[in-house]
């Protein structure tokens, strides 16, 4: 069987007061809490529709929150600890783990809602044809996914996270690099008091739909 993908994603355990600590200040610690516990889920339903063999999630926070218990067994997840200083080395990280056994490896957070399967096979699809870096920018700034074949430290070292300028950085290192890059669609995550809207304007649709 030829040896496939791999599917990463980055997730927190739901505590909370420590997940979408910037909509605290307008919906309050427990809203902004089950927002985030719907936005993975919606994740991981998107997730298990892939072709992908392989999805791991990685945890920042305690792995073995009971939140979690109910996903490893039904969907297949295989769990792991996110482990570095900053988001940049915990990605690396994780790639670095992946890479070892897997051609190429896509990473996505849990807040970008109108992530779609299409996305992903898409993304999927560019690196076995042998893209070197795949990336999907965000409306703020920042990019909703990141697939690679070959893992680099320059990707991800030096850059402010969460700042409005991680897209066009890494863009440009990955420039100067000499890589070989297919850009995604724009999308928008939902971090802010100001994305809220977009999503619920998504999720009355998709009810209108069904």
């Amino acid at each position: 069987m030829e040896n496939q993908g791999s599917l990463i994603i980055f997730a927190k355990s739901p505590v909370a007061g420590q997940v979408k600590t910037r909509l605290i200040p307008s919906i309050g610690r427990e809203k902004a809490t089950n927002l985030y516990r719907e936005l993975l889920a919606r994740t991981l339903d998107t997730a298990v529709k892939t072709q992908f063999t392989d999805i791991q999630l990685w945890i920042s926070g305690n792995i073995r929150h009971r939140y979690f218990s109910g996903f490893k067994n039904r969907n297949n997840f295989k769990f792991y600890q996110q482990e570095g200083k900053d988001l940049g080395q915990r990605m690396f990280n994780a790639f670095d783990s992946v890479l070892k056994k897997h051609p190429y490896a896509i990473l996505i957070g849990s807040d970008c809602p109108s992530l779609l399967n299409s996305d992903l096979k898409r993304a999927m699809t560019l690196l076995k044809n042998g893209k070197e870096l795949v990336l999907g920018p965000a409306k703020d700034g920042g990019y909703y996914l990141i697939g690679l074949r070959k893992n680099n430290f320059k990707l991800f070292s030096e850059i402010k996270w969460g700042g409005e300028s991680v897209f066009s950085e890494t863009y440009s290192r990955a420039k100067k690099m000499k890589l070989d890059i297919e850009l995604l669609s724009e999308k928008r995550d939902v971090d802010r008091a100001s994305d809220l809207y977009s999503y619920f304007r998504m999720k009355r649709k998709e009810i209108i739909l069904r």
